[in-house]
């Protein structure tokens, strides 16, 4: 049955995040809200032959962060699988993707990894889960925390060592009351943390160094006290974070395969504590 692939309006987003529910994806709003024009976009595949809001089947989004490009939301309805709907629709994400940029990456499922291989993607690490508890934390005496607020340099900072440039995001979750932005800082900036109550979710989370890491779950949780465990998804790649975890009892659960299309970024993968979420890196 063919379908057709086109953008997506505002209008499409709830459609949208069912599908994410419906595969047991959480519904973040301000995830999808953050690929909209010039620097992202998502794609949705319609079948014509159904009634709308269901007529869309499938999606899948991209978002450019400087010359690091993030693919997302890559969903096909279950009873449209196995058609070739998924490649068409990466094949539109890539398309916008690929003019743009240099490093194209993505957080594979199982189920999603052979279409991936197709395309050309490599794996990289997988992706670790946990739930970690805020009396993890502690607040070194040699650092202090506060609230971001100039979201360029916080960018800037963060694209050295993350490989791209993610100034709409942390621009936006400076802006958003229901998220805490939290920077630890020593003779410099230490590492920052978003801390999202709502979701009960930190990311992106990025520390030079375990003490910073400690401070800023500390200050996560002094944030939002009634949070005892904050869910936190690490790149396997990350060495530091993972010995320190290991070492302090913390079970990490497999979250999916990083995978990369293209050059290696320039990026520190032992300060890249917690992604944000998989749409937007």
């Amino acid at each position: 049955m063919p379908v057709r692939i086109r953008l997506a309006t505002p209008t499409d987003l709830p459609r949208i995040a069912e599908l994410r529910q419906q595969v047991g994806w959480g519904v973040r709003p301000w995830a999808l809200d953050a690929i909209g024009p010039p620097a992202g976009a998502i794609w949705v595949a319609i079948d014509p032959h159904a009634t709308a809001p269901a007529d869309i089947v499938g999606c899948g989004s991209g978002i450019v962060h400087g010359r690091l490009g993030i693919v997302g939301n890559m969903i096909v309805a279950e009873s449209h699988r196995r058609r070739g709907i998924g490649g068409q629709v990466l094949r539109a994400v890539l398309d916008f993707l690929q003019p743009r940029c240099d490093t194209i990456e993505l957080n594979a499922t199982p189920s999603g990894r052979p279409l991936y291989e197709r395309f050309g993607f490599e794996p990289i690490a997988g992706y670790l889960a946990t739930n970690l508890s805020s009396e993890l934390g502690a607040v070194s005496s040699s650092l202090s925390v506060s609230h971001a607020t100039d979201a360029a340099a916080l960018a800037a900072w963060d694209a050295e060592r993350f490989g791209g440039n993610r100034l709409r995001i942390l621009a936006a979750a400076i802006e958003d009351p229901e998220r805490h932005v939290l920077t630890a800082r020593g003779d410099e900036l230490a590492g920052y943390a978003v801390a999202r109550p709502t979701e009960a979710g930190i990311g992106p989370f990025v520390a030079d160094s375990t003490e910073a890491a400690r401070t800023l779950l500390a200050a996560a949780g002094e944030a939002a006290p009634s949070i005892r465990e904050w869910r936190i998804v690490v790149p396997g790649d990350n060495r530091v974070a993972t010995a320190w975890l290991g070492a302090s009892g913390v079970e990490l659960e497999p979250h999916g395969t990083q995978m990369r299309l293209g050059h290696p970024p320039r990026r520190r993968s032992d300060a890249i504590w917690g992604v944000g979420a998989g749409a937007v890196g």
